[in-house]
This record gives C-alpha cells, sequence and structure tokens, in this order.
C-alpha cells in the first residue's frame, strides 16, 4: 500500500497490496507533515512518516480490507514499525 503525495494531492494506491506500507512524496517533507495532519493521518518527523493505524483501518470496508490491515498491522509490528497506535515508514521520491 502506497500514500502519496504528488503535487500537493494526498492519495493512497495500492489498496490491496498489504505487503508493506509506503509513503512517497515529491515536497519537502514540512509540506508533506502539514497534509498528512490536514487528514488527521498522523505527522512526519524527519525523512519518516508516522500514519495512524486507525486512519488506514478507516479508509475502506469489508471482511477483505480487515484481514488485510490485520495482515499489514502484524506485519509492521514484528518489525519494529507499528507502536500500537502508528505505523511509520521512511519517505521515499516518486521515480
Amino acid at each position: 500500500m502506497n500514500i502519496v503525495l504528488r503535487h500537493r494531492a494526498l492519495r493512497v494506491e495500492d489498496r490491496d497490496d498489504f505487503g508493506d506500507l509506503r509513503v512517497w512524496s515529491d515536497v519537502s517533507p514540512e509540506q508533506l507533515d502539514i497534509k498528512i495532519r490536514t487528514h488527521e493521518a498522523g505527522f512526519v518527523d524527519g525523512d519518516v512518516a508516522y500514519i495512524k493505524a486507525h486512519w488506514l483501518r478507516d479508509l475502506h470496508t469489508g471482511l477483505a480490507w480487515s484481514v488485510g490491515m490485520a495482515d499489514l498491522l502484524s506485519f509492521v509490528e514484528a518489525i519494529g514499525r507499528f507502536d500500537g497506535v502508528y505505523v511509520s515508514a521512511r519517505i521515499g521520491r516518486p521515480q
């Protein structure tokens, strides 16, 4: 799953890919932080975005979504990127 901020528009792409959470942006971390906070989705600290798990869960409904989100959160928790509230992801630049 990708959270993308391009040209100041926040989008969630590859919603059916629960293998990992990635954040991509073509704006500065400061601008990304403002946009993520505006959507009440989390915040940015340096080159890492912290996305609220609750915000992710609320993006969609249905059994497949719920199971996929549980799998994603379990995976990121196992690798130390989920504290029970926020999922952390390094910010990448779109290609």
